[in-house]
């Protein structure tokens, strides 16, 4: 008996070997028609590279029309279904909400602030987390000061997205529209924190995120 790249037990030798008979190339062709349509275990990430080399070997190419389908088991629960269309970069089957946090209270005066809200996760260097933050008003004291708010993974020191907000007049006093930054990141292996930060750029005066439970500062992180 032969074991196929994807786990498939057939008849008589490898698949990768010359067919000694037609009866054995048929039996070949039957394990490796089934490369792409089943989901394979794997133990990890390393084990997940080791079945693109052997499907490669026995001449399946990943792409859009024939995909690879893991179940990993090394990775968090409910997050083990992965799919890859190129072998390299791999996607879990849905997107999947991990972490995230929330602040219902207006925070201090300032004009630079780190961490309104944050979210851990941990990295591997392939998989692809989506980074959702936003607040919905920003209050200020000078009119035209201009503010930064950005969304940043902290261990790493990486700014992955800016917006520049602008303190203006309004009937309530000085303000400035709420936003909501959406980011892709694939972070290096280990610990990882997310972080809205904000400071002034220009002008003299200070500014407060305001929030409340009706419109909090969030961020969420899901895998995708």
């Amino acid at each position: 008996m032969a074991t196929t790249a994807s786990g498939v037990t057939i008849p008589g030798s490898s698949p990768t070997t010359t067919a000694a008979t037609p009866i054995q190339d048929h039996w070949n062709n039957l394990g490796k028609s089934l490369n792409g349509r089943i989901v394979v275990p794997v133990a990890s990430v390393t084990a997940r590279a080791a079945l693109v080399s052997a499907l490669t070997a026995e001449g399946y190419t990943p792409s859009t029309a024939t995909p690879i389908i893991v179940w990993r088991a090394d990775a968090a629960a409910g997050y083990r279904l992965e799919i890859s269309i190129d072998g390299t970069a791999w996607s879990v089957v849905g997107s999947t909400y991990i972490t995230g946090s929330k602040v219902t209270t207006p925070g201090a005066p300032f004009t630079t602030w780190a961490g309104f809200v944050t979210a851990n996760v941990t990295g591997d260097g392939v998989t692809r987390f989506r980074i959702t933050a936003s607040f919905a008003v920003m209050l200020g004291t000078v009119a035209n000061d201009t503010f930064d708010v950005t969304l940043k993974e902290t261990v790493s020191g990486t700014v992955i997205k800016t917006a520049r907000r602008t303190m203006l007049n309004a009937a309530g006093g000085v303000v400035c529209d709420g936003l909501t930054i959406v980011a892709i990141d694939v972070p290096a292996a280990g610990a990882r924190t997310y972080s809205l930060d904000a400071a002034r750029q220009n002008g003299t005066g200070t500014a407060t995120m305001y929030a409340n439970t009706a419109a909090p500062l969030e961020i969420t992180v899901e895998q995708i």
